[in-house]
């Protein structure tokens, strides 16, 4: 008789014997307790943060494109952008118009709207919509150089370059020195030695303690324009305080040199010292030598007495 929790089933093998199997009942419930929690676990493991999905994305991306065989793109192709995702990211979120007037007005009213905001002095507002203003009027340098005509491209850079120049002044205020430098150099692009862009770069290397390069533009900035009194200043204060770095590297420097020379002189001084004991001993054994060979004995019989012991 079998119990009320197990089962029992009996089979009639081919050979002619009888199999019995003794199934616990008890055994099988919690085995379908068991398999019907096991969703709700795999839901708690199988939750994943907002850059895993990001990181598995890049990652399909990645495995699409060199299942495709195509070169993948690691540079921005506007230099406006840091990198390929902020520019595909950017460009998703704003359209703009083919045709140049359009952009070319697009981008004169949005540097009139930075300009309200930069009076306001909410620099970081002001710095959007000048950005903005640049991506309406942004041109590559092949259509730049071989598809603009010249009256175009004078136009261009009467908006270009002032939004460049707003855009760095900006993030100086912001300091954000780093996108500072990176916008006034994209003026150079345009001219390649305007006095602003110069004296905003110069002011932004200052921010990151590179009085060196601050230096470089400044004198270049003298060489090509006469300096008003705030760029004059300017250069002023970097040249004084290139002088005190090198003056603080070169005492720097001075005092390693010293302390290395030091340790020297005195290795020496100990190596001079040995060669007059030797000399000393030399000239006490030729002016009596049986004083000598008597010191050198007492000296061999107290070695010989140390190295007993």
């Amino acid at each position: 008789m079998s119990s009320p929790d197990t089962t029992t089933t009996t089979t009639n093998n081919t050979e002619g014997t009888t199999t019995t199997t003794t199934t616990d009942t008890n055994l099988q419930d919690q085995t379908t307790t068991k398999d019907t929690q096991s969703p709700k676990e795999e839901v708690t493991t199988t939750t994943t943060t907002e850059e895993e999905k990001k990181e598995e994305k890049a990652g399909e991306e990645t495995k699409k494109t060199e299942e495709s065989g195509e070169i993948k793109q690691t540079e921005p192709n506007s230099r406006l952008f840091d990198s390929v995702e902020h520019e595909k990211e950017y460009i998703s979120g704003h359209e703009r118009s083919c045709i140049f007037e359009e952009r070319l007005a697009e981008g004169e009213k949005l540097k009139a709207e930075g300009n309200g905001l930069f009076q306001e002095k909410k620099y970081d507002l002001a710095a959007e919509k000048y950005f903005e203003g640049l991506y309406h009027v942004d041109f590559d340098q092949l259509q730049y150089n071989f598809e603009l005509m010249d009256v175009h491209r004078e136009q261009l850079d009467k908006i270009r370059v002032p939004l460049l120049l707003n855009l760095s002044f900006c993030h100086l205020n912001e300091k954000d020195a780093q996108k500072s430098v990176h916008f006034a150099t994209l003026v150079f692009d345009f001219d390649k030695t305007n006095m602003k862009a110069l004296y905003r770069r110069a002011k932004a290397y200052v921010a990151l303690n590179d009085y060196d390069k601050a230096k470089e533009d400044l004198a270049l900035c003298a060489k090509n324009h006469k300096l008003n009194a705030e760029v004059r200043r300017l250069y002023e204060h970097v040249n004084e305080e290139v002088k005190r770095q090198k003056k603080e590297s070169d005492e720097l420097l001075r005092a390693k040199l010293s302390k290395h020379y030091a340790k020297d002189k005195t290795e020496e001084e100990k190596s001079q010292e040995g060669g007059k004991m030797g000399k000393v001993w030399n000239a006490l054994s030729y002016l009596n030598p049986l004083a000598y060979m008597k010191s050198s004995g007492e000296q061999n019989k107290t070695a010989d007495s140390s190295e007993s012991k």
